[in-house]
């Protein structure tokens, strides 16, 4: 059974140790569970009092937590940079840098900007000093604190911080298909230009465009409508690997990034996808695509947009031949 804490710790005081009253233990669970943690949750501790950053990771671990204890701001810098933390435990006072600057240079960076951050201080204007902070996650606590109280505030600051994470996520995420959104598309297409340029690694863009979608709205309503692109979502989903992404591009419009992928595997893609969605019968109603395929190609394209571009521009090539087809107005290899 879980042991409520009783005591309050404080940083080390005239060569004493950090910790003012000993942690008693009794029979009574405190907070029970407020949120679900998974295993291998990581706090990462900022802290130059060795006594009390050993006493935050002895109780932190014995809540569950994976617990890295580090004192210097340039230390944490590197740590929460190579391998970010779910929560940073920071100390304001440190030896080599200000806890305001690492929280500044880890919150301008895309990497950890959203790393929640308990601020530690035995400073009386704690508040006025985190206060630029007020629109990033994380809290604040003044030394000394009590047990329970630290542990409060970091379940708050973990729990807010996954609220968060669950918004960010809901606002790239396309509602009717499943699919990732034009916004998640700009993102993802920073990623690939950024990964093809560092190491030159092929990406192929696809394009589908559903053939008729209005008619079928027209015909049968906007409800078998949406259940065509809900149908086209589940099969994008079951067609693509784990490190491709897939998109709801516009109304009627679909896109697929597929890393590591030179033309000919495209293509193969393409045409497995096609024979897939051939086979779909959303409300009794078959479904048809026209499909456009582009690589990478530095020749033809100044960017990942551009590649885009062609890829679109060869979806409407499959239409205007007909549909039911994959097209791609690359040069041959």
């Amino acid at each position: 059974m879980r042991q409520d804490r009783v005591g309050t710790i404080a940083p080390a005081n005239h060569g004493q140790p950090g910790v003012a009253q000993s942690i008693k233990r009794n029979a009574t669970p405190v907070f029970g569970v407020l949120i679900q943690r998974q295993p291998a949750m990581r706090i990462l501790i900022v802290e130059d009092d060795a006594t009390l950053s050993e006493v935050m990771r002895g109780l932190l671990e014995e809540e569950g937590y994976l617990v890295e204890t580090v004192a210097r701001g340039a230390d944490a810098v590197k740590s929460a940079t190579e391998e970010p933390p779910a929560l940073l435990i920071l100390d304001l006072g440190l030896p080599d840098k200000d806890g305001v600057a690492v929280a500044k240079e880890l919150g301008s960076d895309r990497r950890t900007a959203q790393i929640p951050v308990l601020f530690l201080s035995g400073r009386a204007d704690l508040a006025t000093r985190v206060r630029v902070f007020r629109d990033l996650p994380g809290d604040f606590l003044r030394k000394p604190y009590r047990v329970e109280e630290l542990l409060a505030r970091i379940e708050r600051c973990l729990t807010d911080a996954d609220a968060r994470a669950r918004l960010r996520s809901d606002a790239r995420i396309d509602e009717l298909s499943g699919l990732g959104n034009v916004r998640l598309l700009a993102e993802r297409l920073e990623v690939e230009a950024a990964r093809r340029l560092r190491y030159g690694t092929p990406v192929s863009v696809v394009v589908l465009d559903v053939n008729g979608l209005k008619q079928i709205n027209d015909a049968h309503g906007h409800l078998t409508g949406s259940a065509v692109l809900r149908a086209l979502g589940d099969a994008l989903r079951a067609a693509i690997r784990e490190t491709d992404v897939a998109f709801r591009f516009g109304g009627d419009e679909f896109v697929v990034l597929l890393p590591h992928t030179d033309l000919h595997a495209g293509m193969a893609f393409a045409e497995r996808l096609l024979g897939r969605i051939r086979a779909l019968r959303p409300c009794a109603i078959s479904v048809s695509v026209s499909i456009g395929v582009a690589a990478s190609n530095d020749v033809l394209d100044d960017s990942i947009q551009a590649q885009l571009g062609r890829a679109d521009a060869a979806a409407y090539a499959a239409k205007r031949a007909g549909g039911d087809r994959v097209v791609t107005l690359d040069p041959s290899s």
